[in-house]
């Protein structure tokens, strides 16, 4: 299920002039500021360095161009990662296209992204600070989800569910996703009850909580309604557009990363420099010029 509209990179048809230089771009920030990536937990929630290195740039956005975050800003990184790894690895086919500030912009693309997910993190303490529940439902509905979904796939695999029914839900993450996912999930065993009886460990019960804590869910997570407690609490209101604002910068930065990577791999590109918040699986063949060197 996609609930969040999957951005395409503006300019994707267009490859840059041959022997020119593309559109400049305004630098985000000086190369060299932000500290060595980290792993395990600290990388989990973000990097307070790189979010207070980026944070000037993010001020600085006209306030018409901010776009909301729609999505998991995991799911973003991990992509940011992979794409701007694989167009790194082939720069010096870029050098003679484009400029070193366009290369170190994307360069400087995972460390944004790590920005982007403390930002998140920031709104969410604060939205879970009003209501200590939240997180423990969330909790609840992600393994309800888990459950479901996995009896669900099995119950297509042996036919008794419609593949495509169960493939349209199984697709999407971040919060908003598992919300919906439980209440369409619900929906489904609802639908095939009869051909369901007996072959699967799922319950009357599970089904209803699912369904039940699902839509509470949904309602707790709509934009609009964040939006509406944000009004009453000026640090979220702030925490939302800080993190909107990076989201932005990385938004326009990943574009470059799509650019370079259009001129690399034509149509291929999206299995090397995917959508920020698309699943796009990893590529198994071994990367090659448009040559076929």
């Amino acid at each position: 299920m996609g609930t969040q509209k999957k951005r395409q990179p503006r300019g994707t048809t267009s490859a840059p002039r041959k022997g020119g230089k593309t559109d400049k771009i305004p630098p985000v920030q000086p190369p060299g500021t932000v500290e060595t990536r980290p792993t395990g937990t600290e990388e989990a929630l973000g990097n307070e360095a790189a979010y207070l290195a980026f944070l000037p740039a993010a001020r600085k956005l006209p306030a018409g161009e901010v776009r909301t975050l729609n999505g998991d800003p995991m799911l973003a990184k991990t992509n940011v990662q992979r794409g701007v790894s694989a167009v790194l690895d082939r720069s010096k086919e870029l050098e003679t296209r484009f400029s070193p500030e366009e290369i170190e912009r994307v360069r400087s693309l995972p460390d944004l992204a790590l920005a982007v997910t403390f930002a998140a993190a920031q709104v969410g303490t604060i939205e879970r600070g009003s209501d200590g529940s939240f997180g423990e439902k969330m909790a609840r509905a992600r393994h309800l989800r888990r459950v479901l979904l996995k009896s669900a796939e099995a119950c297509a695999e042996s036919g008794d569910l419609p593949a495509k029914e169960v493939q349209a839900i199984s697709v999407g993450r971040g919060q908003i996703d598992t919300a919906q996912d439980c209440v369409q999930l619900a929906a489904l065993y609802r639908k095939y009850k009869g051909q369901l009886a007996g072959k699967t460990p799922v319950t009357l019960e599970m089904v209803m909580e699912a369904a039940a804590l699902g839509s509470e869910l949904v309602g707790l997570l709509q934009t609009s309604s964040t939006r509406k407690k944000a009004r009453a609490n000026p640090s979220l209101e702030e925490a939302l557009d800080l993190r909107d604002r990076l989201w932005t910068l990385l938004e326009d930065g990943y574009e470059w990363a799509w650019k370079m990577g259009a001129l690399l791999w034509g149509r291929r590109v999206e299995q090397y420099v995917p959508p920020m918040l698309s699943r796009t699986p990893k590529p198994s063949l071994k990367l090659v010029s448009p040559t076929g060197g």
